[in-house]
């Protein structure tokens, strides 16, 4: 039997992802094997692909991603073995691709929670067309409502000190002309 390696599952998949408008990079992990890098809704994702043989190391991974700060959510997906195994010949990507476009896909998310990784979204089949609505979702779903409290608050307490320390420091028309002189060129 013939079978491609995962690297050229992750070409495709960034590729499709591309052809979608989401922007993406190879980002090359521990192992020596591209994982697909992007940034969404200000967000650092890795996803991860997987031959379904191979799906019980995928969580591991994808925690260990998160919990090492290498991404705000790691997603994984997880494809049938047909996409990249033929009994006759290599698959080149645009068969990869092909095949791809016609399974079903395993998705899985995880993102941080505290000192360890928690599931974002229960494991759900799609197809790669469906790809990028769902890593929309799985941004928005992220955050729990909790930890987005606690980060406006920070937040609004930094913009407040910070507003503090400018008025302390007195007249606002003298401090942005004094900004103004220190930005232009000389």
């Amino acid at each position: 039997m013939f079978k491609v390696r995962e690297e050229v599952v992750n070409v495709v998949v960034a590729g499709i992802l591309q052809s979608y408008g989401l922007p993406n990079a190879a980002l090359v992990s521990f192992d020596g094997v591209p994982d697909i890098y992007l940034i969404l809704r200000g967000l650092r994702f890795i996803l991860e692909t997987k031959d379904q043989a191979l799906e019980n190391t995928l969580v591991p991974q994808i925690k260990d991603r998160v919990i090492k700060n290498l991404c705000e959510l790691g997603v994984g997906l997880v494809y049938p073995t047909d996409v990249v195994a033929d009994h006759l010949s290599m698959l080149t990507t645009k068969h990869v691709e092909n095949r791809l476009l016609k399974s079903d896909l395993k998705v899985i998310a995880y993102g941080p929670h505290g000192l360890t990784a928690r599931q974002i979204i229960p494991p759900t089949t799609i197809k790669i067309q469906q790809l990028p609505e769902l890593l929309y979702r799985i941004s928005e779903s992220a955050m729990q409502d909790s930890e987005m409290t606690d980060a406006i608050e920070a937040v609004r307490k930094s913009v407040d000190s910070f507003s503090r320390n400018i008025a302390s420091l007195g007249d606002a028309r003298k401090i942005s002309q004094q900004i103004s002189e220190a930005l232009e060129p000389k």
